[in-house]
């Protein structure tokens, strides 16, 4: 019996650190996801609310999800590894997020690993040569999301 409600414990802790982020977006901070990109260190220090559609969603361990615009302008929305999950069923559908709007300063060899890597999870081929300075990544970092079926 001890054995059990240890081992129902154990579960229950673990289910509780793998879960969705809460879903109360706060819709009155909303701001076209293209406004965002055009001037992206206007929103560094405020809280923001973007919309995109869902085209890409970590295969491993749901840690992110990039969200694009009808032009294909694309940000990463980044939760915590190991807090939470974005569900692979969420890609096709569109989100709404809240949060902080980090950038993220990478070195010429820094971007080479990060777009190699990012080419090679896509299955893409990525020529190294293409890569001439460094490059500032922008992600969100939700604490509200909202998925919606289109």
């Amino acid at each position: 019996m001890k054995i059990l409600l240890f081992i129902a414990l154990l579960s229950s802790t673990a289910a509780a650190q793998n879960t969705t982020l809460p879903t109360n977006v706060d819709m009155t901070l909303l701001t076209p996801l293209e406004t965002v990109l055009e001037s992206p260190e206007t929103y560094l220090a405020l809280p923001v609310t973007v919309e995109g559609k869902v085209v890409a969603v970590c295969k491993n361990r749901g840690c992110w999800a990039e969200i694009a615009t009808e032009k294909n302008q694309k940000l990463r929305l980044k939760v915590r590894d190991g807090n939470y999950t974005i569900p692979l069923s969420a890609r096709g559908k569109t989100a709404y997020a809240t949060g902080q709007l980090t950038a993220l300063q990478l070195s010429k060899q820094q971007a080479i690993l990060y777009l190699e890597h990012m080419a090679q999870d896509a299955g893409k081929a990525f020529d190294r040569n293409s890569v001439k300075a460094g490059i500032t990544i922008y992600n969100l970092r939700p604490s509200a999301l909202k998925f919606v079926d289109n």
